[in-house]
């Protein structure tokens, strides 16, 4: 059994390095959204099956030694998604309390691919902090993590469920 893994460009890597935990939490939640897709209605599963195509690139880029290669095009990408979370902010009522995940079981699941999201970006951070890694894939590994929040209670609201507030007793 091999201990390492072998890059697109050829590099082999132990199986335990940080790149690898990078790719394979991107992997995970390229999983999720696509569990998250097919229970979906349309437009949403559109918006999924997008994420989940720029997130492939993501991983094609972080798989070859040049992480910069074609930045150009997750510019273009991290711009979507930032005009997407002000899109759906704009109808939601603003917070000012923390809140629990749930509601719809589509909500609920968005808010553990934010999860997934966020490990996703860890991963990258450690990674950048040893190794070159795109400023916009870093930027948009941020925005993520938001734009799933904002994605699951736009879900609740437009279903019409409140969502429950955390109480710290």
């Amino acid at each position: 059994m091999s201990t390492y893994t072998t890059l697109f460009d050829g590099r082999k890597l132990p199986k335990h390095h940080v790149r690898l935990q990078a790719l394979g939490t991107l992997d995970e939640l390229i999983a999720v959204l696509g569990a998250l897709a097919v229970q979906a209605p349309v437009t949403t599963q559109n918006w999924l099956v997008q994420l989940q195509e720029e997130l492939l690139a993501f991983g094609s880029c972080l798989a070859l030694v040049n992480d910069l290669a074609d930045d150009s095009q997750h510019s273009i990408s991290l711009q979507r998604l930032e005009a997407e979370i002000d899109q759906l902010n704009e109808n939601l009522p603003s917070l000012s309390h923390f809140i629990l995940p749930g509601g719809t079981p589509l909500a609920a699941g968005l808010h553990i691919a934010r999860a997934v999201a966020r490990r996703w970006e860890r991963c990258l951070s450690e990674l950048s902090s040893q190794e070159s890694v795109s400023p916009t894939v870093l930027a948009y590994s941020n925005r993520l993590s938001d734009y799933l929040f904002a994605f699951a209670r736009y879900v609740n609201h437009s279903a019409g469920i409140s969502e429950r507030i955390w109480k710290n007793k």
